[in-house]
């Protein structure tokens, strides 16, 4: 029962984040790219964070601070 109630709760709370990018995505109205490289409106909440896989960010500290922050290997949909 408690695994039942788990996974439940999980696919609740996917469909409302993806509900919500797609609302996001027809309010700003901008495409995201789909796996075959198309612009879509109607996008996965999983292909979104398989789009953000290989982005890395660089810290740059000096005395304990972080100076800046540089996102690596940004690509222009990741940008958008």
């Amino acid at each position: 029962m408690a695994l039942l109630m788990i996974m439940g709760l999980s696919l609740l709370i996917y469909s409302l984040v993806e509900r919500k990018l797609r609302q996001g995505l027809r309010e700003m109205i901008v495409t995201v790219p789909d796996q075959r490289r198309k612009p879509t409106k109607r996008q996965t909440i999983r292909w979104v964070f398989q789009l953000f896989k290989d982005l890395g960010i660089l810290q740059v500290r000096q005395n304990g601070e972080v100076m800046l922050h540089q996102p690596l290997n940004l690509r222009p949909a990741q940008d958008r």
